[in-house]
């Protein structure tokens, strides 16, 4: 339904846009989406084209959106769906971001968390705020970004492969290490066992994170790993409530790097989704509507949010 209205809100825009006194360039560039010709040719901005009657206009530019989502057409103007031009998009630490993404299909929604200047580059974070350092790395290096050494400092830090990782880092440690020891016993069918040890996991704590400093983020992926970890217990044991307050946590966690990050939506979806404490629910209910209005652009209600999550690939089986 999602990709859907925004294939139809893209083509009012797109029939605006050919419809306007400036549209001839753009409805040549267009309408080469789907005519099928000029392959290998390097001009094609100028050559006339059959316009479609007026009555089918409208179903082929939702077609042409529908097939063009994300190919390459030929020749030299080569651009990603409607893109004409190649975009302007890369890589970047998420306080430099100008920009944050998140693919509903196989549409690509972006909006900006700043003003960005025309010929700006938009530039986002590839690694979401819940990933540990092991997935960052590997994002980072299938997409060719060279890793900043003080990335992998850090990692060693909080990985616990230097001395004085803290009290996170030896949580995590543990966290690791019992979860391991829990699928072992389930496959033994020792689910005594691995509920003893889903539980101790949920008792974990890290009490130098609740001690940084609030611009200190170098935390955050070995944060965000352990409370992960503890939101598998909490749902291996059924705990409702535990899982409650996991969420919630994760949804702080996370906006501490990426405030306005699609995955903290869906922690206090999560959250209310849960039964999480009637004193909190009202402060995860204004965060609903506060972040659905970003990305949105309307206050949604909580079925609107949950049904957008689901086709966002965020829903309650896949956090």
């Amino acid at each position: 339904v999602a990709e859907r209205e925004l294939a139809n809100a893209l083509a009012e825009k797109v029939l605006e846009r050919l419809g306007g006194a400036a549209g001839s360039e753009f409805a040549a560039d267009f309408w080469s989406l789907s005519d099928g010709g000029d392959e290998g040719e390097t001009s094609t901005r100028h050559r006339k084209r059959a316009k479609p009657a007026k009555s089918e206009t409208k179903e082929k530019v939702l077609k042409i959106i529908a097939v063009n989502a994300h190919g390459w057409p030929s020749g030299e103007s080569k651009g990603l769906g409607l893109w004409l031009w190649q975009a302007y998009m890369n890589h970047a630490n998420p306080r430099e971001a100008n920009c944050a993404c998140v693919f509903i299909g196989e549409v690509l929604l972006m909006r900006a968390l700043k003003k960005i200047t025309a010929e700006e580059e938009c530039v986002h974070s590839y690694c979401p705020p819940s990933a540990s350092f092991s997935v960052r790395s590997a994002i980072l290096r299938h997409c060719g970004v060279p890793l900043d050494p003080a990335f992998s400092r850090t990692q060693r830090f909080w990985e616990g492969k230097d001395e004085g990782s803290g009290a996170l880092g030896a949580s995590l440690a543990l966290a690791r290490t019992m979860t391991e020891e829990a699928t072992r016993a389930l496959h033994e069918d020792n689910r005594r066992k691995a509920c003893e040890l889903w539980t101790k996991v949920l008792s974990l704590h890290a009490s130098d994170h609740e001690n940084r400093r609030e611009d200190d983020t170098e935390c955050a992926p070995a944060l965000a790993e352990l409370l992960r970890l503890q939101l598998r217990a909490a749902r291996c044991l059924g705990d409702m409530p535990a899982a409650a307050a996991v969420h919630a946590s994760l949804a702080v966690a996370l906006s501490d790097e990426q405030p306005l990050h699609v995955e903290v939506l869906a922690h206090w979806l999560g959250y209310l989704r849960a039964g999480g404490k009637q004193k909190t629910a009202m402060h995860a209910l204004n965060e609903v509507r506060r972040l659905s209005r970003f990305w949105l652009g309307k206050a949604a209600s909580l079925a609107e949010a949950s049904e957008w999550m689901e086709s966002c690939g965020l829903g309650p089986r896949r956090l």
